[in-house]
């Protein structure tokens, strides 16, 4: 399986500031599609939404960057 990943942007750099990060989802259908057609599978992946992430408390993961 193949995920095209989308490229940072501004928003990305505000939330970086913040030492938080944004994850990429793929659609729900993946794992069926992943069934079907094996690793020959090509997904569009998003990231998630910038609020979401900003009022999202921090994680072990989600740490400052210096």
């Amino acid at each position: 399986m193949t995920v095209k990943v989308p490229q940072r942007n501004i928003l990305d750099k505000i939330l970086a500031i913040f030492g938080k990060e944004r994850d990429i989802i793929g659609p729900e259908s993946t794992g069926k599609l992943y069934k079907k057609y094996g690793p020959y599978v090509y997904i569009k992946g998003e990231r998630e939404s910038f609020w979401k992430v900003l009022f999202k408390k921090k994680t072990k993961k989600q740490k400052k960057r210096y």
